[in-house]
């Protein structure tokens, strides 16, 4: 596409959000960003969004468009 920019955002834990950039200007990116988030649910949500990452981050497809406007 025309787009200078595209990204890949995935589940990487509980608070954490992987960021791969698919298209970019300049050398590819080869391994993901991984932004920690401010931490927003309870212990208990916490615990059960860790033990449920890896399954769910592979089931989810990457996003190929995203309208910002």
């Amino acid at each position: 596409s025309a787009a200078p920019l595209r990204l890949a955002l995935r589940p990487a834990g509980a608070d954490i959000l992987a960021l791969r950039l698919l298209k970019r200007r300049g050398p590819p990116l080869e391994t993901p960003l991984l932004l920690e988030l401010p931490p927003v649910l309870s212990d208990l949500a916490r615990q059960r969004a860790a033990a449920s990452a890896p399954a769910r981050a592979l089931a989810l497809p990457a996003a190929t468009f995203v309208d910002l406007s």
